[in-house]
């Protein structure tokens, strides 16, 4: 601990030898340096992350509003040049249960039954999901298809994966009540290589939607369903009624179709 002297001084004394005796500092303070150097630098870091969230949040705001208002129908793939020019339509609940409007064990017994069950089919094909895409549209696309119109028979057009699947399950149940029925098919739609293919395509469509739907025992709820322990359960699925009326819209012409 340093040892301070003090010097009692009278009045008439001389204090200029006193002062020259009291120590100094050899080196003068820098007061040209900023103080709190690291106190800055840790506020504008911290002004920096705020901006950053906040540009962050109205990114996600923005993209929340935008999945909220998006139409029925908006690109999946907007940007030019991309692969697939698709359409995305509403996403529904759905509930599984057999409809029998679509098929029963009776159409097998019955061609008359066949036929009207059939007939119910072509309601859901609509137009065979061929849609019209103008050229400007086309950029990434395979050349289109080339159909035979009423009115023209050159027309160029698009299929939707979708009506081409139900397509394919319709020629497979046709095919198939023909057989049970002993009704004679003598369409090019039977052969053989034309129904493989059908069934080779619905495969790889199912496996493509994926639905990953986690289905249990709905005995409890629907009692008259037996063991059929595959149906009662919701899926989220996209509103085919939505797909239909884009179809419709995109539809300019009246086709020809072989069902």
């Amino acid at each position: 601990m340093p040892v301070h002297t003090y010097q009692q001084v009278a009045e008439d004394d001389d204090l200029s030898d006193i002062k020259q005796s009291i120590p100094t500092l050899s080196t003068p303070l820098d007061r040209t340096k900023p103080r709190g150097h690291n106190s800055r630098w840790l506020i504008s870091i911290l002004l920096c992350c705020n901006v950053l969230l906040m540009v962050l949040a109205m990114v996600l705001g923005v993209q929340l509003w935008r999945t909220q208002h998006d139409p029925p129908y908006c690109k999946v793939y907007p940007e030019a040049g991309s692969r697939r020019d698709q359409w995305k339509p509403l996403i529904q609940e759905v509930l599984f249960l057999p409809d029998p409007r679509y098929v029963n064990a009776k159409m097998f017994s019955s061609s008359e039954e066949a036929k009207h069950i059939l007939s119910n089919w072509k309601v859901q094909l609509g137009h065979g999901g061929m849609v019209k895409i103008p050229t400007s549209d086309r950029h990434g696309l395979d050349p289109p298809l080339l159909a035979d119109g009423i009115e023209d028979p050159y027309m160029e057009m698009y299929m939707l994966s979708g009506f081409r699947q139900l397509t394919c399950l319709h020629q497979i149940l046709e095919s198939y009540a023909n057989l049970r029925n002993g009704v004679k098919d003598t369409k090019i739609l039977s052969f053989d290589g034309v129904i493989a293919g059908c069934f080779d395509y619905v495969r790889q469509g199912t496996m493509c939607a994926g639905d990953v739907t986690l289905e249990g025992n709905t005995s409890a709820r629907y009692p008259s369903l037996g063991e059929e322990q595959s149906w009662g359960t919701r899926h989220e699925c996209r509103d085919w009624h939505s797909i239909r009326e884009w179809e419709e819209e995109k539809k300019k012409w009246e086709v020809d179709f072989p069902w």
